[in-house]
């Protein structure tokens, strides 16, 4: 491992350009990756949030489909259970099951078949009913007794509207019919509707890639588009939608790995890296630029003073730049020429000095000479 000291130590025996230009680096590099790094992330939720927009407005005009659906089923049930003609059959006793017969083919057999050819959905329109002396009729008139062990039975004769339950692979919907007299007798309106019909195309309108399913208000399942439902449940990485279908209480569940609807983002990972590189490599090359111009001086006036140190005096050291390399330029050159001069003047007072020796010589020389002479 390397330490703090080994780092410090080759930081400090780098050349000055190299300290220069890492200093630079550094500078530049880490404000280019917080900046891309916080773009990334920042287009990241924005393109989720848009996701997560587009999705809640598919669900949600999805729910809006459904709801007009059973909008129109109810409708169907209503039509049935507030014709007061045949709320009177089904609460007369009948002496005569030719009345009966007349009644039921002229008034709830074509009620029945007009509901059924308006609405291809419906599969099915049954009434129960608790009153024995009507006759049961395949599938459109059948006795109470059928259903009163039905897990949903005793909640559809509480209830004051229509329920809808998918139930041994049925879609149906069933309202408690109670006439306005005490001693009138309970029945029930069966509606079994087409199933494919109505959730066969849902999957097909979003991303196969995420779960859908359609749940009651207990948690039952009623659809999903074939995916394993657990991932449903799964933790972290994925969209959650949720919204709710007002006439049948039930709720659509949409659930999507954030993944799928973010493949986007790699592509601003793409963009942000070719941005940040190209960024890089322009502030490096001016970085490169300005730092050999910046230390071309500080070699050059390295090399005048070797050239100095090398005995040579006679070279002309100055700079017309006016920063701080430009005046110890500047100043070296002004002491190089201090020290000619002084030189010159040690030089020229050499001279004279020897010059008064010589002639002191001379003056010593003649005397003697002369008597010698003598």
């Amino acid at each position: 491992m390397i330490s703090v000291t080994a780092i410090l130590k080759f930081v400090k025996n780098l050349r000055f350009r190299q300290k220069l230009f890492l200093s630079y680096l550094i500078v530049i590099v880490i404000p280019l990756i917080v900046l891309g790094s916080y773009s990334y992330y920042q287009s990241k939720e924005l393109l989720l949030q848009q996701a997560r927009n587009a999705l809640e407005d598919s669900i949600r005009q999805m729910a809006v489909g459904l709801n007009y659906k059973f909008m129109i089923y109810n409708s169907a049930i209503e039509t049935i259970i507030y014709n007061p003609s045949v709320i009177s059959i089904f609460n007369t006793e009948y002496a005569n099951y030719y009345y009966l017969y007349e009644d039921l083919n002229g008034i709830v057999e074509p009620l029945f078949r007009t509901i059924s050819l308006m609405n291809e959905d419906i599969q099915q329109i049954t009434i129960y009913t608790e009153n024995e002396n009507i006759t049961e009729r395949r599938n459109s008139i059948l006795h109470m007794h059928r259903i009163a062990s039905e897990p949903w039975y005793e909640e559809v004769m509480n209830s004051p509207k229509t329920l809808w339950f998918y139930r041994d692979e049925a879609l149906f919907g069933a309202r408690s019919v109670i006439g306005a007299r005490k001693n009138e007798v309970r029945n029930v309106i069966y509606l079994r509707l087409h199933y494919e019909r109505i959730f066969g195309e849902l999957g097909k309108a979003v991303d196969p890639s995420g779960v859908l399913s359609i749940r009651d208000q207990r948690g039952n399942l009623l659809y999903t588009n074939g995916e394993a439902d657990a991932r449903e449940y799964a933790d972290g990485g994925v969209l959650r939608i949720e919204q709710a279908i007002p006439n049948t209480e039930w709720f659509i569940h949409y659930t999507v790995p954030a993944a799928d609807i973010a493949v986007n983002a790699q592509t601003i990972v793409r963009a942000a890296v070719v941005i940040v590189g190209a960024c890089l490599v322009i502030l490096l090359c001016i970085t490169w630029i300005f730092s050999a111009t910046f230390v071309k001086r500080i070699y050059m006036l390295n090399r005048q003073m070797k050239l100095v140190s090398h005995g040579n005096l006679n070279i002309r050291i100055e700079s017309e730049s006016q920063d701080e390399i430009g005046e110890l330029t500047n100043r070296f050159g002004e002491m190089l020429r201090s020290i000619n001069s002084l030189i010159g003047e040690v030089y020229q007072s050499k001279i004279v000095q020897k010059e008064a020796q010589l002639r002191a010589l001379q003056a010593q020389i003649n005397p003697h000479f002369l008597y010698n002479s003598l």
